[in-house]
């Protein structure tokens, strides 16, 4: 194991908390039909090929099943999914045309924002930064299974 100043690792903790919140923020403020976190989920939607149930949807977006549920009854409630009931009580989601509709018509607003969130970035750059994202998510892993070990 690698050993890491301190004060370091707390400044980048700290750094990608902060602009995760911040990159929210600017999502909602994007666009004024959903939220960040109800289109990341119709995103996650609609790349998949099927209906997604809940447990799934949360692993995902790193979240419960209860937020990613909350999430979806606000959608549901506005007609950009319907919810269905599956094998073992599994509830699935399925986004409406009104949801396809939103996506399509938000993706040039995708696009943009992208494109001025990453234009200080070179390409290698962001290669680096999918391998570096990838090692933070597998020590969010490795904390989540000791959590799992003391219960």
């Amino acid at each position: 194991m690698i050993e890491h100043a301190p004060t370091q690792t707390q400044e980048v903790f700290a750094s990608i908390f902060i602009l995760a919140n911040r990159m929210q923020t600017v999502g909602n403020l994007l666009q004024e039909e959903v939220t960040m976190k109800q289109y990341m989920l119709i995103t996650l939607l609609k790349a998949s090929s099927e209906p997604s149930n809940l447990s799934e949807l949360a692993v995902k977006l790193g979240c419960s099943r209860q937020n990613i549920k909350k999430l979806a009854q606000s959608l549901a409630k506005n007609d950009y999914v319907q919810f269905h009931s599956g094998k073992q009580n599994a509830v699935w989601l399925e986004l409406t045309e009104k949801a396809w509709a939103c996506k399509t018509r938000n993706q040039e607003i995708e696009t943009s924002a992208l494109k001025l969130l990453f234009q200080s970035f070179e390409e290698n750059e962001i290669s680096q930064l999918q391998t570096l994202l990838g090692k933070l998510a597998l020590g969010v892993t490795h904390i989540e299974n000791q959590i799992k070990d003391r219960k």
